[in-house]
């Protein structure tokens, strides 16, 4: 795949730029050794690996849903996230339920849904995002008592999920109106949102994004940084249409304070971008989607760095590299895209400072942070290439 960002070439959907308020971008959690580049593991088949969107890993703890129903999960601990009824990491996969057919993480909290259809979550509860009507912490996967669900996307403290006759449900902190529920109050239960008909659900650290069935973007939330594409910094707190984008728009991913877009095959991106997350050559805020001119089919974010890939081609990557989340064989930002050593990925599963891919055979690779082995390569050491991992 030929790659296009090398200044911008792509042009704003609107004339106007508005002014952005400033952010200070955050330190390190934590300086950690790393190793030297570890190679890829050729290409194998490996038995008992999930089918698409049955994998999930949000920030520090990983699970991973095998075709017989078994919730594998590895990674840190502190408030429970893991279900395994206590609160000690762990370096290697470990089986922590049954009759599982999806699994999504969240900062630390995590979220199932069974195969009769019911939610069932564990971890931090601290803002109401579990939904069980509390604030409580729970260490043990505890049944919601909501059913048939067919989605769950989770970010910080809260958590959207959908049912099956398509209605949208949050739950969690709403600061920043990011339920969109019409209010700033938090809810400790699922409420319904007045929307309906999402055929795509994606959530950041403060906003949420859906694409409806016609390919219109829609945006709730946090906007401070513009991340919502509005063509402004104000928050909203229920579902806005993106108006400026129109049509076209088939995938959506969220970092902390910027989103992606695939808008007719090419990437496009808004928000924050100290670290040239947006992939268009410099550095400067944007609260409008602007096309980055590169051909893709499907894109992800972790929180400053932003993934995209098309087919079966070359995955490529931008902005923050501290951690070595953009898999390049180095820990250099950037802020123009550039190619990773992985290619055929199927799927994404973003990480806050990281990124873990399926492949079309079916094997997992992951890069990036590591602390408490969140990669669930059996170390705690960062990477800066993507190395194999998969439930033992």
């Amino acid at each position: 795949m030929e790659n296009k960002t090398a200044g911008r070439t792509g042009k704003k959907l609107l004339a106007a730029l508005m002014v952005l308020t400033p952010f200070a971008a955050s330190a390190d959690f934590i300086i950690q050794q790393r190793v030297a580049p570890i190679e890829e593991t050729p290409a194998a088949e490996v038995n008992n690996i999930s089918a698409s969107n049955k994998h999930a890993s949000i920030s520090y703890h990983s699970a991973h849903v095998r075709p017989d129903g078994t919730l594998w999960v590895v990674g840190r601990n502190t408030q429970g996230q893991l279900g395994l009824g206590h609160n000690n990491p762990t370096l290697s996969w470990t089986q922590a339920a049954t009759g599982v057919s999806k699994a999504y993480t969240s900062m630390q909290s995590s979220y199932i849904v069974k195969t009769d259809g019911s939610l069932w979550v564990t971890g931090y509860n601290g803002n109401g995002q579990l939904g069980l009507g509390d604030s409580s912490n729970r260490n043990v996967f505890s049944d919601t008592g909501i059913n048939n669900v067919t989605e769950i996307r989770g970010s910080g403290n809260y958590a959207y999920i959908v049912k099956s006759d398509g209605s949208i449900w949050a739950t969690g902190d709403n600061v920043h109106g990011q339920l969109g529920l019409g209010d700033t109050n938090n809810r400790s239960a699922f409420e319904e949102l007045d929307i309906i008909g999402a055929s795509k659900l994606e959530v950041g650290y403060f906003s949420a994004y859906i694409i409806k069935p016609d390919g219109s973007l829609w945006a709730v939330g946090r906007n401070t940084q513009g991340q919502l594409g509005l063509g402004n910094t104000t928050p909203q707190d229920i579902f806005t249409e993106v108006t400026a984008v129109g049509s076209g728009v088939s995938d959506v991913a969220a970092g902390t304070f910027h989103a992606a877009i695939i808008k007719d095959g090419t990437v496009w991106t808004a928000g924050y971008n100290a670290y040239g997350q947006l992939g268009l050559g410099d550095n400067n805020d944007n609260s409008l989607f602007e096309n980055t001119t590169l051909n893709a089919d499907k894109v992800a974010a972790s929180a400053y760095s932003t993934y995209a890939a098309l087919g079966s081609g070359w995955l490529y990557s931008v902005g923050r590299n501290s951690n070595g989340q953009l898999g390049q064989n180095h820990d250099t930002t950037t802020n123009a895209f550039s190619q990773t050593n992985i290619s055929n990925v199927s799927d994404f599963y973003q990480m806050y400072y990281g990124l873990m891919v399926r492949r079309a055979d079916g094997t997992f690779s992951a890069t990036g942070y590591n602390t408490d082995g969140a990669l669930g390569i059996g170390h705690t050491n960062f990477v800066n290439t993507f190395t194999r991992t998969y439930p033992e």
